[in-house]
């Protein structure tokens, strides 16, 4: 009994860490949340989405970081220049972006991914999810 105790001591708190999502995961999540918004014209729901997005990239950040806190690995920094990607978009949250402002954001978002690249590279997987968001939050 002793010795069962003392291994259900040693294996719970390495169980009770969940793994953080993977970059894959929020692209799904975001993909979803989209779909969810196809047909939606509140600019509050819109918002709303993109903001528990948000929060759910920060979670992930965050859980990242307690699982490594000295170092992120390979996935961590997958998810962050991921949230890079989408931090133009999370300020448009804030009140219903007129025009000029989104095309300004769709510029940001471009000229931040390809910042450093090749002139003719293509924009990143994580610059063109963002940018499916743009129609949503500009129309």
């Amino acid at each position: 009994m002793r010795n069962q105790v003392i291994l259900f001591l040693l294996f719970v708190p390495a169980l009770s860490f969940a793994n953080p999502k993977d970059l894959g995961a929020l692209k799904l999540e975001s993909q979803k949340a989209r779909e969810e918004l196809a047909k939606e014209k509140s600019f509050e729901k819109i918002s709303k989405k993109l903001k528990d997005f948000e929060a759910s990239i920060n979670a992930t950040i965050k859980d990242y970081e307690k699982a490594n806190p000295k170092e992120g690995d390979a996935n961590e920094e997958k998810v962050v220049k991921f949230s890079y990607r989408f931090e133009p978009l999370f300020a448009l949250t804030r009140t219903k972006p007129d025009k000029t402002t989104c095309e300004k954001t769709r510029g940001r978002i471009e000229f931040e991914d390809l910042s450093g690249k090749e002139e003719d590279a293509p924009l990143s997987e994580n610059a063109e999810e963002a940018l499916k968001w743009l129609p949503l939050l500009c129309e």
